[in-house]
């Protein structure tokens, strides 16, 4: 069978061109993870970005992170993988993710500025469960404080960043019932 392969240019007024990946950004996708305090029920881990941080200064959010796609927009990792890296590299704590991730309609946006711009931001969320490890931050170059607080008094903060916000309350009614 014959592939023919196509490259689309756009040309410059230089006469350079272009490919169409270097045209087209892929999304920015996110994986966020709410985790209750392991032995204190209705209460979940938020982190305080720092007010230097390029994105949501001075904002709460549970830990996660960017999902990581190669140039071609594939996904390297899962949003179960990059949720449990993420959590470990910002706060120290292992986790497992125990339900799916969903994805944040409310908050997918074109980022504005920054080096993610001209970039669609595709944040999701899952819930999570504590295995080991202590609350350590002393690594992350994003959080500054991070502490657990009861479900109402999170979702009473005005500082808590849209995906965060979605996941406590899609998963309060099982934070609530269970110790995970």
């Amino acid at each position: 069978m014959l592939q023919l392969r196509v490259s689309i240019y756009l040309l410059e007024p230089r006469g350079e061109g272009l490919s169409i990946s270097e045209l087209i950004k892929p999304p920015l996708y996110s994986a966020r993870v709410i985790v209750p305090h392991p032995t204190r029920r209705g209460e979940v881990l938020l982190l305080k970005r720092s007010s230097a941080s390029t994105t949501n200064p001075d904002m709460r959010e549970g830990p996660g992170g960017k999902v990581r796609v190669d140039k071609n927009f594939r996904l390297i990792e899962t949003p179960r993988q990059a949720a449990i890296k993420e959590t470990r590299e910002e706060c120290g704590l292992l986790i497992d993710v125990v339900t799916s991730f969903i994805r944040v309609t409310e908050d997918t946006r074109i980022i504005l500025d920054g080096q993610y711009q001209g970039r669609e931001f595709r944040p999701s969320v899952a819930l999570a469960r504590f295995i080991g490890g202590s609350l350590d931050l002393s690594h992350s170059k994003q959080h500054i404080e991070g502490d657990y607080f009861d479900i109402d008094e999170a979702l009473a903060r005005d500082d808590l960043t849209i995906p965060t916000r979605v996941g406590i309350m899609r998963f309060a009614p099982s934070i609530r019932a269970l110790n995970l």
